[in-house]
């Protein structure tokens, strides 16, 4: 059953203020209808914590996504285009790389969390972990990546005390500015590589992140007569 408390209240108020959204929309046609998605998954978001617990929709989310990724993978084998070893490859499969990314990642947290944790069938579980996080750097896909490695450092961090938690913050700091550090003494590690890096082989224009940077200059342009609500 639903808990009525402030976070109960906090999401109420999120869903009213999107679907309000619409009043002040320029393109209230579109918006009505991206607000009427938003709310049909909220609401199924809302029947499915409701008919499980936490663990079960963990279960039940890595069975679904890992499906979809991997009708995805086999249409991208099927169709010729998985070439991983080809300069600038992203695999897309039936999908765009961001998504077919970010439902990998989800996948591959729920099975290092399962497998972690000793669950039934933990190698199985590691092997789920392992090939999502191939299929995840595959896709070239940067924030779902880094995602993934947040998700996974979370894990570890919420089932520990505070001073643990600052001690391994501390230590792996440490451990990746020495790391770093020895990397460019020793000319290891120059600039370019350092993009190449950050961009995971990625040839498209980092300096305006894949468009984004425009979109948010004229996205900024447009503000001063949408200061309340967001343009």
């Amino acid at each position: 059953r639903f808990r009525v408390d402030g976070f109960f209240a906090l999401i109420i108020l999120g869903l009213a203020w999107t679907a309000a959204s619409i009043l002040w929309s320029p393109d209230r046609g579109l918006t009505f209808r991206e607000v009427a998605r938003f709310l049909v998954y909220a609401g199924v978001a809302a029947a499915m914590a409701r008919r499980f617990d936490a663990r079960q929709l963990c279960q039940v989310l890595a069975i679904m996504l890992g499906g979809s990724v991997l009708i995805a993978l086999g249409y991208e084998i099927i169709t010729g285009g998985f070439q991983p070893w080809r300069g600038g490859y992203r695999l897309t499969g039936s999908m765009h790389s961001n998504i077919f990314a970010a439902q990998a990642t989800v996948v591959a947290v729920i099975a290092y969390a399962f497998a972690i944790n000793r669950q039934p069938r933990a190698r199985l579980w590691w092997a789920v972990f392992v090939v999502g996080t191939v299929l995840v750097y595959l896709t070239k896909a940067r924030t779902s990546l880094i995602s993934e490695f947040v998700g996974i450092a979370l894990i570890h961090i919420l089932s520990r005390s505070a001073r643990d938690v600052l001690i391994l913050l501390a230590a792996a700091l440490t451990l990746a500015a020495v790391v770093l550090l020895g990397a460019v003494m020793f000319g290891l590690l120059n600039g370019r590589e350092a993009e190449l890096a950050s961009s995971l082989g990625r040839s498209d224009d980092t300096t305006a992140l894949t468009g984004r940077v425009p979109l948010w200059n004229f996205i900024w342009e447009q503000l001063p007569g949408y200061k309340l609500q967001g343009y």
